[in-house]
Order: structure tokens, then C-alpha cells, then sequence
């Protein structure tokens, strides 16, 4: 009788990043806003973020350029405008998607 069997002495692939988490907003003004978000736990941690975003919270088509740390400045919005924004964090297994938030810019 012949058994067979492999043997896999590799490591597995990480799996993707974890989602952005606590996302909030900070010097709101007419043309600008900070995003900053957190993850929770480090063991996979994404290799870029970006942040999706619009005035349309389904269809999120200007993307931040793409970042390593948990901050991304928006600049050249709309005064007086609600914006819808996803966090997404990307490695070489997948991305992941933070929920979406919103802010309004101010008139001043």
C-alpha cells in the first residue's frame, strides 16, 4: 500500500488587513478636512490606506493618494458640502473597508 501526503514548509499568505476603525474628522473648514482612523489589532497590517470619498455616499470616486500612516489630509472640497468618506486598507492579500462616515465643510 502507497500512501501519499504534502507537506507544505512555506508559511501561509497573511490574510488582508484589518478594517480601519474610529474613524473621525478634525480641522473642518471650507476647503479642507484631517481624516484619522485607527485599526484594531497589528498582527496583519495593511501596507497603504487610502480614502474614498464624494457627496455621494454610493459612488465614492475621489480617492486620497494612497498612505502608510493612520491620517490623511482632503484638501480643494466644497464649502458648505456633506461628503461621505470610506478608509480602505490594502496588502498583498486584499483590502478592507472601514464603514462610511460623513463631515460637512463650513462656510468659512
Amino acid at each position: 500500500m502507497i500512501h501519499s501526503f504534502n507537506i507544505n514548509f512555506g508559511t501561509d499568505p497573511p490574510p488582508p488587513p484589518n478594517a480601519p476603525i474610529l474613524l473621525r474628522t478634525s480641522e473642518v473648514n471650507k476647503e479642507k478636512v484631517v481624516v484619522e482612523w485607527n485599526i484594531s489589532g497589528l498582527a496583519y497590517d495593511a501596507e497603504m490606506y487610502t480614502v474614498h470619498y464624494g457627496t455621494d455616499q454610493n459612488n465614492l470616486n475621489s480617492v486620497s493618494d494612497a498612505v502608510t500612516a493612520f491620517r490623511v489630509e482632503l484638501a480643494d472640497l466644497e464649502a458648505n458640502t456633506k461628503y461621505y468618506y470610506v478608509v480602505k486598507a490594502t496588502n498583498s492579500a486584499g483590502t478592507t473597508a472601514s464603514t462610511v462616515e460623513s463631515f460637512t465643510t463650513t462656510s468659512k
